[in-house]
């Protein structure tokens, strides 16, 4: 079935205006107003509702944020969850992906009552371990592609009827309770900037990358940031790509989401995690910088 396209509402960025109405043919627009009279039928914006002027996406509904919409944005909505109060939309960084928004602050252009109903996978299985490549797309796009592995299996233990002669000895090998080691924690810069189109050329994003062995395996490591914003603390994840035993991932960028004049700081946390399920965390910190400074 065809979703409902649509567009983000009056109150836009102003440094979204100048984009226009150039990906309204593939079903996005940004920067069009909502008094616009070539706004495609059945647009769906990210209005006035919207507390902030950049709301999050997420994998699943109720997920990790894994990016942002700003005021202005059109998207084209696919379907919506069971509760109504989630809507799944064609990720603008990839078409032929989706990720979901809240309802709340969605302006519908058209009726949504016809569109398909369906749930997203299990957020603790998105969640499991974890290999994964990330890139930027984008006004605080962040787009992870994760291979999931499931927890190790519980096994029952058999009891086998008792035996005449002598008893058997043996050995049993002692639980993994180490975790993995994490050494050589680095970053490419020690600032990065809001993408908003007022910082460039400062950058907007910084890499974070780490040695990170274990005798028994590494099954995932992924890096978790977390920074005060607008609307209280943002927090994220993102996945690392492996060589050897290095892993590494990029961190933003995002769009207008700290306070006017704002100098916050982020940390950034690599969290490893071995085959017998030992985490190990070590974290850095990042500058990262309003626009309104430059």
């Amino acid at each position: 079935m065809m979703g409902e396209r649509g567009s983000i509402g009056a109150g836009m960025l102003v440094a979204l205006t100048s984009i226009g109405v150039a990906g309204a043919a593939v079903g996005i627009g940004v920067g069009i107003a909502a008094g616009d009279d070539d706004r495609p039928s059945g647009a769906v914006v990210v209005g006035d509702r919207a507390s902030v002027d950049a709301v999050p996406i997420a994998g699943c509904p109720d997920g990790h944020p894994i990016g942002m919409l700003h005021r202005g944005d059109r998207v084209l909505v696919t379907a919506r969850d069971g509760s109504g109060d989630w809507l799944e939309v064609r990720d603008p960084r990839d078409l032929d992906e989706r990720v979901w928004v809240a309802a709340s602050v969605i302006e519908p252009d058209g009726e949504l009552d016809g569109l398909p109903e369906h749930d997203c996978p299990d957020p603790e299985a998105i969640l499991g371990a974890t290999t994964s490549t990330s890139s930027t797309t984008g006004p605080g796009a962040i787009t992870t592609t994760s291979s999931t592995t499931a927890p190790p299996a519980t096994s029952t233990p058999t009891t086998s009827a008792p035996t005449t002669g002598p008893p058997t000895t043996g050995t049993t090998e002692p639980p993994d309770t180490t975790a993995p080691s994490i050494t050589q924690l680095t970053k490419n810069r020690n600032q990065i900037y809001e993408d908003t189109g007022v910082c460039d050329p400062q950058p907007h994003t910084v890499v974070v990358g780490a040695t990170v062995t274990d005798a028994g395996g590494v099954a995932s490591a992924v890096l978790r940031y977390s920074f005060p914003g607008t609307s209280g603390t943002v927090n994220g994840e993102v996945g690392t790509t492996k060589t050897g035993n290095h892993y590494e991932g990029t961190i933003g960028p995002f769009g207008d989401v700290l306070p006017i004049d704002a100098v916050e700081t982020m940390t950034v946390t690599m969290r490893a995690t071995d085959d017998a399920g030992n985490v190990a965390t070590k974290s850095l910190t990042v500058q990262f910088i309003d626009c309104t400074l430059i």
